[in-house]
């Protein structure tokens, strides 16, 4: 299974999607319920009409639901985003418009009209974008960042914000475990802070966080266990890309390091006790010269070299 595939899976879950939304748009308030949601046609293409020219314009939303409210609905789609995109803004605003278009050629071909009636309306759409990349979104997050705006218009022209979701720096808290889960494990990896992965979590939140850091190895073998539920260490483990191991590694080389360039040092005192000139000890030895003049700067030792007889 595909990165993009995976996450279209995890978010497709309504409890999930529900908390999503409720905590990165309505500010906690528990304003869409997961028993109402519905999901939507993923398909936004749309046809544009100019006299006999018509200009077909395909797109399609990676995870779109309804939200049913009272008497009507509203629309939210989300778009998962690995990698960062400088237009983003600009297509986020497409795909709204191509829900709205979709939804306004539909009523039109239902009621035999070529226009809407006065009064008919349109159903709201609200989108989220999730980043999910490792570096740091220096995108723009909304249409005045992408636009050359001349001084004193800005007000004049809508900004367009996006609802926009960075998991590695998202701290909002999630009352779906499954959710709180993902944004942890992640924000766990990329900071070198694996504790969280001692914890058991479900087997598709733990293969998601896989595909989310590019782990696809790991994502193949998580899918192969039979348990719904497991821990993410022994997996890191495994793959070698746990903080600790990396920090064993990275010590054990600078070590090495640190001991031959003492070791170094010691072969340089014991030649320049004896008499060897700085340049013959570079000549015969090969350690480096900076090393050696360090070592020269130093003060000589009192003891003094004795050849055997």
């Amino acid at each position: 299974m595909k990165q993009d595939e995976i996450l279209k899976q995890f978010w497709k879950n309504n409890n999930r999607f529900a908390d999503l939304f409720n905590v990165c748009v309505f500010e906690g308030r528990e304003v869409v319920k997961s028993d109402q949601l519905e999901d939507f046609d993923t398909d936004v293409s749309a046809v544009y009409k100019d006299g006999d020219q018509i200009s077909p314009i395909q797109r399609a939303r990676d995870v779109i639901k309804k939200d049913q409210q009272g008497n009507t609905y509203i629309i939210l789609g989300l778009e998962n985003q690995t990698k960062v995109d400088y237009s983003m803004p600009l297509r986020v605003l497409e795909y709204d418009v191509y829900t709205y278009r979709n939804e306004l050629n539909r009523i039109l071909s239902e009621s035999g009209r070529k226009s809407l009636r006065k009064g008919e309306k349109l159903h709201a759409t609200i989108s989220i974008v999730m980043y999910y990349g490792e570096k740091t979104w220096d995108g723009p997050r909304n249409l005045h960042d992408l636009l050359e705006i001349p001084a004193g218009m800005e007000k004049l022209l809508p900004s367009y914000p996006m609802n926009f979701i960075e998991i590695q720096n998202e701290r909002r808290k999630f009352k779906d475990p499954d959710v709180q889960a993902l944004f942890t494990q992640v924000q766990g990896i990329r900071e070198n802070n694996l504790e969280e992965s001692r914890h058991k979590i479900k087997k598709e939140v733990a293969y998601t966080v896989a595909a989310i850091t590019n782990n696809m190895e790991v994502v193949d073998q998580i899918m192969q266990q039979d348990s719904e539920e497991l821990e993410m260490w022994d997996f890191w483990k495994k793959a070698k890309i746990t903080g600790i191991e990396q920090g064993i590694e990275q010590g054990i080389e600078q070590g090495i390091e640190q001991g031959i360039e003492q070791g170094n040092r010691q072969i340089v005192r014991n030649m320049r006790n004896q008499g060897f000139s700085a340049e013959q000890i570079c000549r015969f030895t090969g350690i480096p010269r900076e090393v050696v003049s360090e070592v020269f700067r130093e003060p000589k030792s009192e003891k003094k070299f004795v050849p055997k007889r």
